[in-house]
């Protein structure tokens, strides 16, 4: 009875608004149909066993992993910003070399001027003694008029980059401590979160001790996933996105049972399918990830078998719950347009074999809906 207590309290924390599997045959949907009637009135019986303290820590769960994810997301933006100050002071150096080029070349020429005197380009012309030489002597003065034209609005150009370079760097580098400070205030906020959370884990039974446990694992998962996402989309290696519309990652399966944000944390669309049904990568990329998450006895938890596609331009997919090794890429690999890469399954926090499947751009979750077709 506990360990059945405890799946439907993971169940109704992790997946606020259920989103269940369907077969596709009509008497096969009037069957689950029943059954997730009965099993919402367990659920609901089990949410009425938790105490007050158990929604508590599970609330002050989901905190920390906000706040966590914040702090790490803030941490990404910083290093992107000191990579980008690192190449903008190297520039600015380039720049001010350049300036200081430019304007010696600029005081050489006006010592040529000056030890040229009174003689003026009309003198030079006037005093060609042949229509040959009047001609030469013209190009000549009109050359020398350019390059002192060009001179002037180099040097100009030069000193307005600096110029725009120094406020841009003065920006970000300003810009970078602030993140700092919003970095300080969410660590004070995270570790404020943690001591609560402790004070009211210690008067928790050994069941919701067991259930803090497990969802702890669930967000740790999460920020596993979610970082494996950012790295992927930030990286860029695989040039810019030039893909288009995505292909139907589960062909001849279509049937959607949650859509984008059916429930709580749902950052993807669900295709539900019989097992061992094929996933074909949604377009051209290279694979950043193919692996598996398992508890310590070898069961699955969280994705189970997943696979993620980096598909260049910060665009990346995500493809979750395969069958047990079932999948057929490995991190590195390069993959094409509807490629199968791996089987449908149930593994990990799944309700039925069917397909997880997410669109990041950038590591925000977009809704999949408006990329494939």
């Amino acid at each position: 009875m506990k360990k059945t207590l405890y799946l439907f309290i993971v169940l109704v924390i992790i997946f606020s608004s259920t989103c269940f599997t369907y077969a596709s045959s009509e008497a096969e949907l009037d069957e689950i149909n029943k059954k997730i009637d009965e099993k919402k009135e367990e659920i609901d019986s089990v949410e009425k066993q938790m105490s007050a303290t158990m929604q508590e820590v599970d609330s002050l769960i989901g905190e920390i992993s906000g706040y966590e994810n914040e702090i790490a997301e803030l941490e990404s933006e910083i290093a992107e910003l000191d990579t980008s100050i690192a190449n903008a002071t190297e520039e600015l150096e380039q720049a001010e070399i350049d300036c200081q080029e430019q304007q010696e070349a600029l005081e050489q020429r006006l010592i040529v001027l000056y030890e040229a005197g009174e003689t003026s380009f009309l003198d030079v012309l006037l005093g060609s003694d042949s229509l040959t030489e009047f001609i030469s002597n013209y190009y000549i003065i009109t050359t020398i008029a350019e390059y002192d034209t060009a001179l002037l609005e180099n040097l100009e150009n030069t000193k307005q980059k600096i110029e725009t370079m120094k406020t841009d760097l003065e920006t970000n580098k300003q810009t970078v401590e602030e993140k700092k400070g919003s970095i300080e205030a969410k660590q004070i906020a995270l570790e404020n979160a943690k001591t609560v959370k402790e004070q009211y884990a210690s008067q928790l039974s050994e069941e919701e001790k067991q259930l803090q446990k497990e969802l702890e694992e669930f967000e740790e998962d999460r920020k596993i996933i979610e970082n494996q996402i950012r790295q992927a989309s930030s990286g860029s290696n695989n040039g810019p996105y030039t893909g288009g519309t995505m292909m139907w990652p589960a062909p001849g399966v279509y049937y959607v049972s949650c859509e984008f944000r059916g429930y709580r944390g749902h950052d993807g669309m669900d295709i539900a399918g019989s097992s061992g049904s094929t996933i074909v990568a949604a377009n051209d990329g290279v694979v950043r990830t193919s692996t598996a998450l398992k508890n310590s006895n070898g069961t699955y938890r969280s994705y189970g078998e997943y696979i993620i596609i980096d598909h260049g331009g910060g665009i990346v997919t995500l493809y979750a719950h395969g069958y047990p090794g079932s999948r057929m890429v490995h991190e590195g690999d390069t993959v094409k347009r509807g490629q199968a890469i791996m089987k449908m399954g149930t593994t990990g926090n799944s309700t039925g074999n069917h397909l997880h499947f997410e669109v990041r751009v950038n590591g925000s979750a977009q809704n999949p809906r408006n990329y494939v077709y």
